[in-house]
């Protein structure tokens, strides 16, 4: 089961740079791994990989981003040994090796970058402070509290439109939320009518224009 989709345009190496090969990368919430799936062959899955990191057990993943400023994967991961609060990682595709950059103090179930390289997350349902929405800064893993968001069921899922720089927040089974605000303040939420009702979302991804 996917949680996070992440577009991102690769070489026949995997290597984290433009096309030919376009790779949708995925990550698992039960499971550390990762899934590339290639687009030009039927979503054919080309990469299943268990990522590392050094001095910690990875137990799952909550969120995979690409920062499109600096080229380079972050990931929501939580450590065997503490619990379910998510850290901050940066994650080598090609390798699957992560460097920890910090705590987040609380569980994050999805991780977005705008068009600037700024980094934003929301809590999960059963977070500490559940359905919150975060500024992020990606060196150091601290965070910033900037709204509320609506109160859904499980999912806590963000996506961002580059083209109107807005973000998108899906909340889903059994109380259904999708709503889009303006990433800035007032953070003025519109809620979404249209959607499938009774459905839990683990990931969203904006394919555009």
């Amino acid at each position: 089961l996917l949680v996070f989709l992440s577009m991102l345009q690769a070489k026949n190496t995997f290597a984290q740079t433009y096309p030919p090969r376009p790779i949708v990368y995925g990550v698992n919430p039960f499971l550390p791994r990762i899934y590339g799936y290639d687009t030009t062959q039927n979503w054919s899955r080309v990469i299943s990989r268990q990522p590392f990191i050094s001095g910690f057990t990875i137990t799952s993943f909550g969120g995979l981003a690409f920062d499109p400023c600096t080229y380079q994967t972050y990931a929501t991961a939580t450590f065997a040994s503490l619990g379910e609060i998510s850290h901050l990682v940066k994650m080598d595709l090609t390798t699957g090796i992560c460097i920890n950059v910090g705590s987040l103090g609380d569980n994050f179930a999805s991780i977005q970058f705008d068009r600037n390289g700024n980094l934003y997350g929301v809590t999960d349902d059963a977070a500490i402070q559940p359905e919150q929405f975060y500024a992020i800064d990606k060196t150091n893993a601290s965070k910033t509290l900037l709204t509320a968001l609506g109160n859904g069921g499980t999912g806590e899922v963000i996506a961002y439109n580059r083209y109107n720089d807005m973000m998108f927040h899906f909340s889903g089974d059994p109380n259904v939320v999708y709503e889009k605000f303006i990433k800035s303040s007032p953070y003025t939420v519109t809620g979404i009518t249209n959607g499938p009702p009774g459905v839990e979302i683990y990931g969203a991804l904006y394919l555009g224009p």
